[in-house]
């Protein structure tokens, strides 16, 4: 079945080279809906070959890879082009050609998981977290209530809402967002921990778990959905792959009004008079429950398309990923007058629409884009199959290693939103981690002596 499922993967890889050099130049209808049916068609494959759990990174950012780079030109192009941020100009014509881009990307990072040997285990040091224990645990807690309730003291929520209702970008302070960033990173290194114990000791706690949920909760209901998405979707994967496996049918039903409720929010932050009648009437597709997604596919074109036509930036868009490092960036844009739009390929994307990266909105950017904008086709094929061996390895190796856990648990965060981003800015997250880990067994190893 490996071997078959392996030559099938090879055969569709292929196939997905010769659709990006053979794609018109021009919008094909007919060649993005076959893009899209190849696409579905691969992963019903996958997903029945493998039996992979659709509970799963790979199920996630199959929807997530799905929405930002084959719906629009299917369901939207023709009927309603300038729907959303589709209303500032991209060049159309590269659009079949960005399609098969993207393609042929996810048929990279699918061989670079397939390439991995599930059955067989790396040799690795053990070294899970042997010093996690339950007063670790609580003081973890503890401190994440704390600065939540701090957070609200100081009026966080209030900027949430005055920046949506408002307009009001950029105008929140920058120990409140500083605050938001750790409350988030506390919560996630909290779950990976939690998870962990739990298959050391068999030792849950449910009212923490239940609290976190509501802090989550909270920020959604306050407008800001990035943060607690990524909270609960580590919980939730966590949750199957370390404690009980979720049924299907439950977790599609929540699911659907998971994703009903986060688009009414979307609308409500913007527009608090919105009832839920008047958002019935504004979704015209059940597509447009997915536009979050779904607009990043003007960036995939929009960068593409520069690329194309003025040569590629050779890393110099991807500087930002130096910020883990204190001052890195403001020594990088000083040093060698690099201009502040040029530090990522989101603030190149906005600069190219709006001439400045000063204004309120962010156009974002294209998991797929970002690497081309850079590195062309080549790069893109061989830093999704690196990707894939990397994702799969972390998966595999979780059990064995806490830093395997930790690289994995980190991805299974950003499994949505990954995609809308650089890939690259995952490392940050993983080194943050990392040391964090690496401290912590160091002061529990100076304790234990």
């Amino acid at each position: 079945m490996r071997e078959f499922a392996l030559l099938l993967k090879f055969a569709f890889l292929l196939l997905s080279v010769l659709l990006v050099f053979f794609s018109p130049r021009c919008f094909s209808y007919e060649f993005c809906a076959c893009i899209l049916f190849l696409y579905l068609i691969e992963n019903l494959l996958y997903f029945t070959c493998y039996k992979e759990d659709v509970v799963s990174f790979h199920g996630v950012f199959f929807l997530s890879f799905l929405f930002a780079n084959f719906i629009y030109p299917v369901f939207y192009y023709v009927d309603n082009t300038y729907v959303s941020l589709f209303r500032f100009e991209f060049d159309e014509s590269v659009i079949s050609y960005a399609t098969s881009v993207a393609f042929c990307a996810y048929n990279c990072y699918l061989l670079g998981v397939l390439s991995v040997d599930r059955k067989m285990a790396f040799k690795l040091k053990s070294c899970n977290a042997r010093f996690v224990t339950c007063s670790f645990i609580d003081a973890l807690f503890y401190l994440i209530l704390l600065l939540f309730f701090c957070y609200t003291f100081l009026g966080g929520f209030d900027y949430i809402e005055d920046t949506y209702e408002n307009d009001n970008f950029g105008s929140t302070p920058f120990y409140i967002r500083i605050m938001v960033m750790s409350l988030r990173y506390l919560m996630l290194i909290f779950l990976m921990y939690m998870f962990q114990m739990y298959k050391n000791k068999h030792v849950l706690r449910k009212k923490y778990i239940y609290t976190i949920v509501a802090v989550c909760i909270c920020f959604i209901l306050a407008g800001n959905r990035g943060m607690p998405l990524g909270v609960l979707l580590l919980l939730l994967i966590g949750f199957n792959d370390c404690i009980r496996k979720i049924n299907l049918s439950w977790l599609f039903a929540f699911g659907v009004i998971g994703v009903v409720l986060l688009s009414f929010f979307s609308y409500f932050r913007y527009d608090s008079s919105i009832s839920f009648l008047d958002f019935s009437d504004i979704i015209e597709s059940p597509f447009d429950l997915f536009l979050d997604l779904i607009i990043n596919n003007r960036n995939l074109y929009s960068l593409i398309s520069y690329a194309e036509h003025n040569g590629y930036t050779y890393f110099s868009t991807q500087l930002g990923i130096f910020s883990f490092i204190p001052f890195a960036q403001s020594f990088i844009v000083n040093v060698f007058d690099v201009g502040l739009h040029n530090l990522t390929s989101a603030d190149f994307n906005s600069y190219l629409t709006f001439g400045s990266v000063a204004g309120e909105l962010g156009l974002g950017t294209n998991m797929v884009s970002d690497i081309y904008l850079s590195f062309g086709l080549i790069g893109v094929v061989v830093i999704f199959y690196l990707f894939g061996i990397y994702l799969q390895y972390c998966k595999s190796n979780s059990i064995n290693s806490i830093y395997c856990f930790i690289a994995y648990s980190v991805m299974v965060s950003d499994s949505v939103f990954i995609v809308r981003g650089s890939v690259f800015e995952i490392v940050k997250l993983l080194i943050w981690f990392s040391t964090f880990e690496k401290l912590r067994q160091i002061v529990c190893s100076y304790v234990k002596k």
